[in-house]
Order: structure tokens, then C-alpha cells, then sequence
């Protein structure tokens, strides 16, 4: 602030969405202290499909204008003077509504993709430990074959609040359903 009030200039920071934040609030997906969003006179947020080149461009939050809806746009090669290869944003149509339902409305099939991974191995561990407590190289070994991958695994062994715990003193880490 001092440095935009010293120069009569505007600030404009860039940051990526914080981890593990899909389905969250935009401006609290912004990494970093919640202050960044909240000192902001206005956050825009972008969201771009999967396999696909449409990205959306959302006002988040805006205490000068609206605080609603957005725009589409892509991002295309294009070539300049002396062939000179770029980039260049073409803007589609206006979207409605606000940005935490633009933005969930992009990442959605993503978003339902890995709520129904996170299912799957919710049941698998469930499945995996209902006769009792198993060796975590045992558990990993079995998720593998099945497919899961171990960050989705670890995050329904936390969905499940199953608690490690040593077995012995030889003996290696065990997982158990919470009683």
C-alpha cells in the first residue's frame, strides 16, 4: 500500500488457488494470509476446463464495481511482426452469477471426479479393515492393485479419522477403523 501510495500507481498480485481448496469461497482459496483478499480492492479469479481451452475470469470481490459475473475467454497462438510468436487472450461471452458458482461450474466434473475417488477409497479402506487392524505396507500394497493412488488413500484415512498406530516394538505401523 505504501509503495502504490508513494508512486500514485495500482498493485496487482498474482498467486495460485491454495491446495486441496476446490469448492471453497474464491477469495479464500487465495494463498497466503486471508489479509491479501481482504485488503484487496478487487480479486479476480480464473478457472480453466480440463481437456478443453475455455477458461472463465471472475470478479471475486470488488468493493469499486460489481462484485458479480465475469468473462470467457481463451488463450491462442498468434503471430506478430517479423514472426514473432505469441499469445493473445480472445474474449468470449459475458457470464452470470457469482464467482464461487462460475468457478465451481468450470472445475465441477473435476471437482465430482475426485469426490467419487475419494468415495472409492473410502470403501476400500472401510473394506480393507473391517476384520481389524492391518500393516500399512499391507494396505498400500492392496490399494495399489487396485488402483487408488496414495494421496486419495491418505485423504480418506483422514476422512475416516483412522488414527496410526505402531504395533510392537518389530512390528510395523497399523491403521484401524475408528471404534
Amino acid at each position: 500500500m505504501d509503495l502504490a501510495s508513494a508512486n500514485g500507481c495500482a498493485v496487482i498480485g498474482i498467486s495460485h488457488y491454495a491446495k486441496g481448496s476446490k469448492g471453497s469461497s474464491p477469495t479464500d482459496r487465495v494463498i497466503g494470509s486471508q489479509a491479501f483478499a481482504a485488503l484487496a480492492r478487487m480479486v479476480l479469479v480464473t478457472a480453466k476446463k480440463e481437456d478443453c481451452s475455455e477458461r472463465v475470469l471472475a470478479r471475486a470481490k470488488s468493493n469499486i464495481s460489481a462484485d458479480t459475473g465475469g468473462f470467457s475467454y481463451t488463450i491462442e497462438s498468434a503471430m506478430v511482426e517479423d514472426n514473432i510468436e505469441t499469445t493473445v487472450c480472445r474474449w468470449g461471452d459475458g457470464v452470470e452469477g457469482s464467482a464461487h458458482k462460475i468457478i465451481n461450474s468450470v472445475e465441477d466434473s473435476d471437482f465430482e471426479h475426485e469426490l467419487s475417488a475419494l468415495e472409492d477409497a473410502k470403501d476400500f479402506l472401510v473394506g480393507t479393515l473391517q476384520a481389524g487392524p492391518k500393516l500399512v505396507r499391507e494396505i498400500e500394497a492392496e490399494a495399489k492393485a487396485a488402483g487408488h493412488s496414495m494421496a486419495t488413500i491418505q485423504r480418506a484415512k483422514k476422512a475416516l479419522k483412522i488414527k496410526p498406530f505402531k504395533s510392537g516394538m518389530v512390528g510395523g505401523w497399523v491403521w484401524a477403523l475408528p471404534e
